[in-house]
């Protein structure tokens, strides 16, 4: 519950710029799995050689770097292991600068990043490219636009949002966001989350968050590039809708209105699937939330509102596979009032 309060507290108000296709997408991964990568790593190795690596701020970067790439050889390490230790090891040791994002203090400095233990999109990536060339694997910077807690329903910012990458294995290219991976921002304030999810994620999936200001970044095939206003028309998924095995959501677009029904479809063989629905909206100064009726039948929910409120703005549906587990966002969509 407490993971679902912080997603809805961290929403901006924004201004409605577009319509909305009422006709859904099939989401296009064929697999439940949304890394083309995890599947092969020993996480509990890599958990082991972090455990064993001097803290950060006892050796340079230098220092932490060999010692690092010596673990290849040592524990026989493959090429995405080495990666996901990488990942790993940044993601627990560098924060993103929440304050200082904007003012540009750490571009380009992957030493600072790294004494610090913080710094923008940009340094985060640099690092990373870093860290990668002493494990002899090329590593990327892509510069582009995401949908993240503050994007601006139907519209691209005037500027490039967010710095992510991209690295080789043998011929292979793969797409990793570490900023997203490693937590987020609640304000000024950075609160640590890992998630794997934007490691190695298949370029299908990925480039529904992520949008290349390149085209041929997106790492799909040139038939399958999307534009930036398919881009912008699709729904909002968060990782809980892959990490909860769903298939297709209905409306996919960014816009629905009150009139509409929300319908996902999911794996049958998750028999203890729990969803949640709340309605956001504003009463002055106030943030509230109404819950939502979500009816579960076998692979099929269907989510109806529970009242036609004009003040609602938004719809945040989040998933659980068991009560042991916390619940992962699923989408948000933003409400467009229609008038009769």
């Amino acid at each position: 519950m407490k993971s679902i309060l912080i997603y809805i507290f961290i929403f901006f108000l924004f201004s409605i710029s577009l319509g909305f296709n009422e006709e859904a997408k099939l989401i296009n991964s064929s697999s439940n799995s949304y890394s083309l990568l995890l599947d092969s790593i020993r996480k509990d190795l890599v958990d082991k050689i972090i455990l064993n690596l001097p803290k950060r701020t006892e050796i340079n970067i230098l220092q932490m770097c060999l010692q690092m790439s010596k673990t290849k050889e040592t524990y026989n390490l493959s090429d995405s292991e080495s990666v996901y230790l990488i990942y790993k090891w940044i993601a627990q040791n560098i924060e993103y600068d929440c304050y200082n994002v904007n003012q540009g203090i750490y571009e380009n400095a992957t030493v600072p990043t790294y004494n610090n233990g913080k710094s923008s999109h940009l340094g985060i990536s640099n690092l990373f490219i870093t860290m990668c060339s002493y494990f002899k694997i090329k590593a990327f910077n892509i510069e582009g636009y995401t949908k993240n807690f503050a994007f601006n329903f139907g519209k691209l910012r005037k500027k490039i949002d967010h710095v992510w990458n991209s690295f080789l294995i043998g011929y292979n290219e793969y797409l990793i966001d570490l900023t997203m991976g490693s937590g987020y921002c609640d304000g000024d304030k950075y609160e640590k989350y890992f998630s794997d999810f934007y490691f190695g994620t298949k370029p299908e999936i990925f480039v529904r968050s992520h949008l290349p200001k390149d085209e041929w970044k997106q790492v799909l095939f040139e038939e399958d590039f999307i534009s930036n206003e398919e881009f912008l028309s699709r729904a909002f998924l968060l990782e809980g809708f892959y990490l909860n095995n769903f298939k297709t959501i209905s409306p996919d677009t960014e816009f629905i209105n009150l009139e509409d029904k929300i319908i996902l479809t999911y794996e049958e063989t998750n028999t203890n699937l729990d969803i949640k629905s709340y309605n956001i909206y504003f009463d002055g100064e106030n943030q509230k939330q109404e819950d939502n009726i979500c009816k579960i039948s076998k692979g099929k929910v269907e989510i109806n509102f529970n009242s036609k409120n004009k003040d609602m703005h938004y719809v945040f549906i989040a998933a659980r596979k068991s009560t042991t587990q916390d619940y992962k966002g699923v989408a948000i969509y933003k409400i467009y009032h229609t008038e009769k």
